[in-house]
């Protein structure tokens, strides 16, 4: 997420809109653990 220039709130944000959309699909973790997330595009 440093490296866009945005924020980790506006990336998770994001990232929550875009599996909202169906665009992205969560495999696996838990979007309050960046760290655990997985996501394949959908």
């Amino acid at each position: 997420m440093n490296r866009s220039g945005r924020s980790d709130l506006f990336c998770k944000w994001r990232f929550a809109q875009l599996i909202a959309q169906k665009k992205l699909a969560l495999t696996q973790g838990d979007l309050r653990d960046p760290d655990s997330v997985w996501v394949i595009a959908g």
